[in-house]
């Protein structure tokens, strides 16, 4: 995960947030852990990979979801997606 993305969220835990990517996909949840290799929002579990040949599909801006895992591929231009604030500070 992007170092610069990972210190955004770790301090989020507990907290509902939604991640909007540039293919207009989202995901959304209570951030529950992170890793190196992604995170968990309530009972799914995201994986992201900014390397195409560690990446679980093949499309660098694609949102598939494979039962309840869902795979999310950062940009190359990694633009922090827009993580909505409201949602960040509700205590939910």
């Amino acid at each position: 995960m992007d170092k610069s993305l990972f210190g955004l969220i770790e301090p989020l835990k507990g907290r509902r947030i939604i991640f909007e990517l540039v293919n207009e996909a989202s995901v959304d949840g209570i951030l529950l852990a992170t890793s190196k290799k992604g995170f968990k929002l309530g009972n799914t579990r995201i994986y992201t990979s900014q390397k195409e040949d560690e990446a679980p599909v093949s499309c660098w801006d694609c949102f598939v979801i494979k039962s309840r895992v869902r795979f999310i591929h950062f940009p190359r231009n990694i633009s922090l997606y827009k993580i909505q604030k409201e949602l960040m500070e509700c205590p939910v």
